[in-house]
């Protein structure tokens, strides 16, 4: 039956090419054209693919519940590209589904990255036997770069992202990190969509810049703590794990327990300077789908403040609001939302009088899947201050969920080195988790926590770290 309907959607789907073809549409002669600007988003809704130019094969609009570009089954490859052979550094990302194959052992499905020419591209495919690889065309000669054993089943979406950095060639699928490798045979090139004897679906195709790091990393946790360093409270704990992972080889898994519980990393407040520079903060976070997550109690799990428990400096903030987790900001999880909660000083006002909490409603709490975050903060007691966030979910791409300008921080300090109305510095950058009054035990996982000193003439939306830009 499930083989019967799929030959009557491809049927239905020849039928849909055949009248762009005859209408000059999706096949018909092209008008010129702007450049294609990133990023670019197609979703196929409108019923034509413009951006996309075929290369070899049949191409089509078909529907999967929604409307998907498609390739037929009894194409040797098909292949079509969009862009600018100018692009460089950017992620391409698609869901992908295959309803069947046309051949028992000739089977491809993919992405291609910087494209030339029809010679020349690199590849990102699922393949028969049973394989996820990254290959390259260099003047017609195909070369495996990387590959590993994926089961890869028909009548699924799965998503595909491919990721091209100066060398640095990465594969994603579903958000995880499968296969990377360096190489500089292409510096440049288009995007494309490939299928080799695949009854393939296409949707979603995300095609985004990716920034090229301008500005100095300071902190890195990728597998292990850098320069990072743990606090614990009670009987809580910090240990490495290879699963979940967001990216590399294992994330970390924050255990808290007893009363307080405080299972976070650190890092050192002496390296920020907030007078001149402005910072971003990223965090992927996992929330366990497993029944012990309560958001009935406010839990921390980010946060932008003196500590109080390491090494805070002499000169931390002498204001405090009870209730609020000390002066600062907090990232946190309650009432089913991600929330953040700024504190900061009224700039109309030069006394702790002039405390203000502001709080926002982020996005729903999502379990099961890895939540990237990016924050990008200008500390400042005065109105020229600014916290922008964006939040990523599952692999997706990033949506802003906070555009927050005013006063962000504070101007008065403890000891008599401070000096009224200068912002001396930025604060500490802690991950993991805290909350107290309870007895509850709770665990969840972070990976690839990074801060990023930015010059404030620098693009607001750079984020450095070989991430993708989010968009506004």
């Amino acid at each position: 039956m499930g083989s019967l309907f799929n030959k009557k959607l491809l049927t239905l789907c020849l039928v849909v090419a055949l009248s762009f073809m005859t209408t000059g549409g999706l096949f018909g002669t092209p008008s010129a054209q702007a450049a294609l600007a990133l990023p670019h988003w197609e979703s196929f809704e409108n019923g034509v693919a413009n951006e996309f130019t075929t290369v070899s094969g049949t191409w089509f609009i078909t529907s999967e519940g929604t409307q998907t570009y498609g390739a037929g089954y009894s194409t040797s490859l098909a292949r079509v590209v969009a862009g600018e052979s100018t692009w460089s550094n950017y992620s391409v990302e698609s869901k992908v589904r295959v309803n069947y194959w046309g051949d028992p052992t000739t089977q491809s499905v993919g992405l291609m990255g910087r494209y030339t020419d029809a010679d020349n591209y690199y590849m990102f495919t699922y393949e028969a036997p049973g394989e996820l690889r990254i290959k390259k065309k260099n003047n017609s000669n195909l070369t495996i770069l990387q590959s590993k054993a994926f089961t890869f089943n028909t009548n699924k979406w799965y998503t595909f992202r491919a990721e091209m950095n100066g060398s640095t060639i990465r594969f994603y699928v579903d958000g995880k990190l499968e296969l990377e490798v360096q190489d500089t045979a292409f510096t440049s090139g288009k995007a494309g969509l490939l299928s080799v004897y695949g009854s393939s679906c296409f949707d979603d195709v995300r095609i985004i810049g990716m920034s090229t790091p301008s500005g100095t990393i300071i902190e890195y946790a990728l597998d292990n703590l850098g320069t990072f360093k743990t606090v614990i409270q009670g009987t809580s704990s910090i240990t490495n794990v290879s699963n979940p992972v967001r990216r590399g080889t294992s994330s970390f898994k924050h255990v808290t327990s007893g009363d307080p519980k405080r299972a976070e990393i650190d890092d050192d407040w002496t390296k920020y300077d907030a007078k001149t520079n402005s910072y971003y903060y990223g965090l992927s976070y996992f929330i366990p789908d497993d029944g012990t997550f309560t958001d009935t109690l406010r839990q921390i799990v980010g946060q932008l403040r003196f500590s109080n428990i390491t090494t805070a400096p002499a000169t931390k903030p002498n204001c405090e609001m009870s209730g609020h987790g000390g002066s600062g900001h907090h990232l946190t999880l309650w009432e089913g939302n991600w929330r953040y909660s700024l504190q900061h000083q009224d700039p109309a006002k030069a006394s702790c009088a002039g405390l203000i909490n502001k709080e926002f409603t982020l996005i729903p709490i999502k379990k099961g899947v890895w939540t990237d975050i990016v924050i990008h903060a200008k500390f400042r007691h005065t109105t020229d201050g600014f916290i922008k966030i964006w939040m990523a979910e599952d692999g997706g791409g990033y949506k802003q969920v906070l555009n927050y300008y005013g006063s962000t921080w504070f101007d008065k300090y403890q000891d008599s080195s401070s000096l009224a109305g200068i912002d001396v510095k930025a604060p500490n950058f802690t991950f993991g988790q805290y909350w107290s009054n309870s007895t509850l035990q709770r665990t969840n996982y972070t990976d690839q926590a990074r801060v990023y000193q930015v010059s404030t003439s620098l693009d607001d939306y750079k984020t450095g770290f070989n991430m993708v830009r989010p968009e506004q």
